[in-house]
């Protein structure tokens, strides 16, 4: 009994030995795997989590999902998918003195096209291409249109990495820019709970800014016309191609490359039997669809909302008074605000390009009529990626915050269906509006910290001292003088 005793508790040592052993060697391999791989394990790991999120807000609809996006589904596959590509899709369809969504149940079995008053999609033909392609899948309507949006939510967080290790900014910086791009709140509801398609032309923007600050205009304007493919609000960012052009950084021929890809874009639609002329007309209807001086958005004409009506009922010479002045208004303001930023001397770097981007984006729908509180998403999130950049020479984390916070107090009367903080959507656009005229003047008065073409004086090396270049007089003249000492 004894030694059998002794032999168990033998082998139980050995067992006991053997397993802190190899459990010692496991737990080693797997910390210097995490040391060597972490950045990437932590990438994974968010891009897990943020995908179970994400897929779990498929089933919540909206407004606009119900009315517009779901019904263009149905009609793309009511009509063949791809093949469907032939003709605009159908929102809505009034019937019987009331308005249905194409595809409503009280619609079934009936000859929509029979004298039907129809209504039709507002969008540019590429973003029903998507649609199309992503609707040979067997999966509802709404994971249609959310699974695109969906893949561009993750290529514009990509972007924002890509950008961030350009200014070598460290790994926790890079992937907090990454997971921001996906759940800081506007993102995140824009496509995962509204269903909507602003991260496409968000998520083309940011890869055209990372091939700026890598002096690649050509890949840039690629990805601005694919940008202006699926959104004109992509235009936001010409006043700053404007700015480039003007310090000889950008081409103007370089434009031919946004709007030749745009036509590109046409393609499938003509292959499916499309008008030559109805992707062009569509982004004409696209921007007469809004009448309304303002649509929710916090910018100046929310400050001024008892006098709208009064303005979008005036006209002159049947041009609506809001477009009559407001609109070149709008256009002088940014090409002075351009015009300064280049009398100023202001230098191109990866710096200026980012703040002027940042600026500009948020600019342009503030001075605008007609403006939608969603279009306010490519100033979010060039912020947001300004903010990391800058940090942490400076720490203006409330910047986010705020741009965030004027957003979702603007999304909340479409989404919410009430207004958020306050007891009216009216005083929450003026504070929405507020709001972002302090953001505004904030990332103006950084562009007095950027460096200037003139701000650093050339030094030439003259008998072992520094001298200004500027200040030498010599026969030969500081140029000559300069090739000579160096």
């Amino acid at each position: 009994m004894n030694k059998k005793q002794s032999k168990f508790k033998q082998g139980m040592q050995n067992l006991h030995q053997f397993m802190s052993k190899w459990s010692t060697k496991i737990a080693e391999a797997l910390i210097n795997f995490f040391r060597n791989y972490h950045f990437i394990i932590m990438l994974v790991v968010v891009t897990v989590a943020v995908l179970i999120a994400k897929i779990a807000t498929i089933p919540m609809s909206s407004g606009d999902s119900f009315w517009h996006l779901s019904p263009w589904v149905t009609y793309i596959r009511d009509f063949g998918n791809l093949k469907s590509l032939d003709k605009i899709p159908i929102s809505t369809v009034f019937f019987g003195n009331q308005r249905y969504p194409y595809g409503h149940d009280v619609l079934s079995g009936i000859d929509v096209f029979a004298g039907y008053e129809l209504e039709y999609a507002n969008y540019p033909v590429f973003y029903f291409t998507l649609l199309a392609l992503v609707s040979y899948l067997p999966i509802s309507n709404l994971a249609v249109i959310k699974l695109v949006s969906y893949a561009f939510d993750f290529l514009m967080a990509f972007g924002t990495l890509m950008i961030l290790r350009h200014f070598k900014k460290s790994k926790p910086i890079q992937l907090l820019g990454y997971a921001g791009a996906l759940i800081l709140p506007t993102f995140f509801i824009n496509s995962s709970m509204w269903g909507q398609s602003d991260v496409i032309y968000g998520a083309l923007i940011v890869w055209c800014i990372y091939f700026l600050l890598k002096d690649k205009p050509i890949f840039a304007s690629v990805f601005i016309g694919l940008s202006l493919s699926i959104k004109i609000q992509a235009v936001f960012i010409f006043p700053l191609l404007g700015w480039l052009w003007l310090k000889r950084k950008y081409k103007l021929w370089y434009l031919v490359i946004p709007f030749g890809v745009l036509f590109l874009t046409f393609i499938p639609n003509y292959l499916a039997g499309m008008p030559f002329k109805v992707p062009f007309e569509q982004y004409f209807s696209i921007a007469s669809t809004y009448s309304q001086v303002n649509m929710n958005a916090g910018n100046i004409y929310a400050l001024f909302e008892k006098i709208n009506h009064r303005l979008n009922q005036s006209s002159v010479f049947g041009i609506p008074i809001v477009d009559a002045f407001g609109i070149p208004l709008a256009l002088l303001s940014l090409i002075i605000f351009i015009y300064i930023i280049y009398y100023k001397g202001y230098e191109v770097n990866g710096h200026s390009i980012l703040l002027v981007a940042a600026i500009i984006t948020l600019f342009t729908p503030y001075v605008l009529p007609h403006m939608h509180e969603r279009y306010f998403y490519l100033a979010e999130i060039l912020i947001f990626i300004y903010i990391l950049v800058i940090y942490p020479k400076k720490k203006r984390w409330y910047l986010i915050f705020l741009s965030q916070l004027s957003a979702l107090i603007t999304y909340s009367h479409f989404y919410l269906g009430e207004p958020l903080l306050f007891d009216s959507t009216r005083t929450g656009n003026i504070i929405a509006a507020i709001i972002n005229a302090v953001v505004l003047i904030l990332l103006i008065s950084d562009l007095k910290l950027l460096s200037k073409d003139d701000e650093h004086l050339k030094k030439v090396l003259v008998d072992g001292e520094l001298v200004d270049q500027n200040m030498i007089v010599d026969e030969e003249g500081p140029a000559e003088l300069l090739e000579e000492n160096n």
